[in-house]
């Protein structure tokens, strides 16, 4: 669904379309993403065509993820240098590269969220940063401009990933106390700190200027508060929580990494400790934190986890052994994590959503071949939010509904008119939301009345979702498995096809 709602706004943008008043989503980083977009003519230079063929919908998610995946190569380089600049030990640098490439709890960097778009911003401050302390370290260096230089792209870089999501802004201890033990100074420090303070603030100054400062102030309370799903939970009354999710996901590199970022924080090890613990406190304090919420994390995880292989290594009795051992380990986690990683990535759980935005997008009408009087086909949706691509890729025309706003009253619903509704794996989660019981059994009522068109199921089944690493498909709102389409009376001459032949 985050996905959706970043290329969505990204779309908007590039069509030069107002902001929307969103509370729900106050942030600007997916404007990194329209920047891309642009350079790349995305998407008119995929020749998309609306013809029930899921191939064009597949590239249409393909370039967003490619560049994704661009960012996690850069983040697994910036990982070693940091290691290599910080520890001065290559073995540590390549393990910790290795992990973060490998492990099952990294396939995560390469959603389209603004937390993946954030972390080679979070890394590039990270390495320039300790960078300087390289330069001031240096016998022949005499050049202090290219000092003022490196400290003030680093700023740039906290202040830019700060932007995009504001909570690295619990990185500001670590990267403040590398620029100042590093360089010695508080105007170094100081002018650190400008960009990281001023770059921020462009996000507030956009909503004024746009009059949605309101909206914008009252979305940053509400990301923080939206609901009661804590970091962990102790009770057993949020299964969901953050913790237990990524347990799903990656246990090794989770309990293996807390394991090693505790050793290394009673070792003073400043850089593990101030990556982590306040970020885990900021987290801690918020009513609302997702697995993904974690990314940030995932490189501090895999660091301190090489950091910890290597320095037990070298404390064994048999140094020969202990020469080998670091290799050995990581030999035996990559292959376990390799493994692990294939094996969800071929999985094919998703062609379902992919089927069934192409072929609402080949029924519905175009936006420029129908009447402006005529009454539209709502087309309602639950979390695979593929409105992007019905409206700003194929231009067409239709009312936009999910199971939350359906009775938004700013957004009456003709129902003498048709109406597709499209029912996931979440369509009960709507009830969580819904305050006023009419609207749920309107809702209700309407799947009953409606008739079925096509139930779209392929794969869900044959993975057993209660053995590893195939638990992390059990997370909730992730849009994998089984769709229904469903339409009333009023829209059932869209898909006569389907219903004649009783597919």
């Amino acid at each position: 669904m985050d996905e959706d709602i970043y290329i969505r706004k990204a779309l908007h943008a590039l069509e030069g379309l107002p902001l929307e008043p969103d509370k729900t989503n106050p942030m600007y980083g997916w404007l990194y993403l329209t920047v891309i977009l642009k350079a790349l003519g995305y998407p008119n230079s995929l020749h998309p065509t609306a013809d029930g063929s899921i191939h064009s919908i597949e590239v249409l998610y393909l370039i967003p993820r490619l560049f994704i995946g661009v960012l996690a190569i850069i983040d697994t380089f910036l990982i070693f240098k940091i290691v290599e600049y910080h520890y001065k030990n290559k073995t540590v640098a390549l393990i910790a590269s290795i992990l973060f490439a490998v492990m099952p709890m990294t396939w995560l960097t390469r959603y389209t969220l603004l937390e993946s778009i954030q972390l080679p911003f979070l890394l590039s401050s990270i390495l320039t940063a300790v960078y300087t302390g390289v330069l001031s370290s240096s016998k022949n260096y005499n050049k202090p401009y290219r000092t003022v230089l490196v400290i003030l792209f680093s700023g740039i870089f906290l202040g830019s990933a700060i932007f995009i999501k504001i909570p690295a802004i619990a990185m500001v201890p670590l990267v403040a106390l590398f620029i100042y033990s590093n360089n010695k100074s508080v105007r170094a420090l100081v002018l650190w700190f400008i960009p990281v303070l001023l770059i921020p603030l462009i996000s507030p100054a956009y909503a004024y200027s746009l009059g949605m400062f309101n909206t914008w102030s009252e979305g940053i309370f509400y990301q923080a508060n939206r609901g009661n799903q804590p970091l962990f939970d102790l009770t057993g009354q949020n299964p969901n929580n953050a913790i237990n999710s990524l347990l799903r996901i990656d246990p090794i590199l989770l309990i293996m990494g807390t394991i090693s970022i505790i050793y290394l924080s009673v070792k003073r090890d400043f850089l593990v400790f101030l990556w982590a613990v306040p970020y885990i406190i900021l987290f801690y304090f918020l009513g609302y934190v997702s697995f993904f919420h974690f990314i940030p994390l995932f490189p501090v995880f895999c660091i301190a986890l090489a950091k910890t292989i290597v320095h037990i290594s070298s404390k064994l009795r048999n140094k020969e052994l202990g020469r080998y051992w670091p290799y050995i380990i990581t030999l035996g986690l990559g292959i376990f994590g390799l493994t692990c990683t294939v094996m969800l990535t071929t999985t094919n759980l998703n062609s379902t959503h992919f089927k069934t935005a192409a072929i609402i997008a080949d029924r519905l009408p175009d936006t420029n071949n129908s009447s402006p009087h005529a009454d539209k086909i709502t087309v309602i949706m639950g979390e695979g939010r593929f409105v992007w691509i019905l409206e700003d890729v194929f231009k067409k025309d239709h009312y936009y509904r999910t199971y939350w706003n359906y009775w938004n009253e700013k957004l009456p619903i003709n129902k003498s008119r048709g109406v597709v509704l499209i029912v996931d794996g979440t369509f009960g989660y709507w009830k969580r939301a819904e305050e006023n019981r009419n609207h749920r059994e309107e809702l209700l009522n309407l799947y009953n009345n409606s008739q079925t068109v096509l139930v779209l199921n392929k794969n869900a089944e044959k993975y057993d979702i209660t053995k590893y690493p195939f638990t992390s498909m059990s997370l909730p709102n992730l849009c994998i498995g089984r769709v229904e389409i469903k339409t009333n009376a009023g829209a059932a001459d869209l898909f006569l096809d389907l219903l004649k032949n009783g597919r």
